[in-house]
């Protein structure tokens, strides 16, 4: 399994996975390629709907790698700078 400190793979083949962190927790993102899925079209199955059920079993089987909030975050009621 090909790993980045920005984005890890899950599935095989391997679907590329890049968390975020927004609103206080990570939030997972992954990229489509479009025109390809304009080729693959009429195949009789959604490929996001396989990304998102991916996503989804690697959450439930405890498969994703450990996200600790990141360093400079802290909860607070609002923006420092704002």
């Amino acid at each position: 399994q090909e790993e980045s400190g920005s984005w890890f793979g899950i599935g095989r083949p391997a679907v590329r996975v890049e968390p975020y962190w927004e609103g206080g927790q990570w939030w997972t993102a992954a990229p489509v390629d479009f025109r390809g899925l304009e080729k693959r079209a009429g195949a009789g199955w959604d490929p996001l709907d396989g990304v998102d059920y991916l996503v989804q079993q690697a959450k439930d089987q405890g498969a994703f790698p450990e996200m600790p909030p990141p360093p400079k975050w802290q909860q607070a009621d609002s923006c420092p700078i704002s």
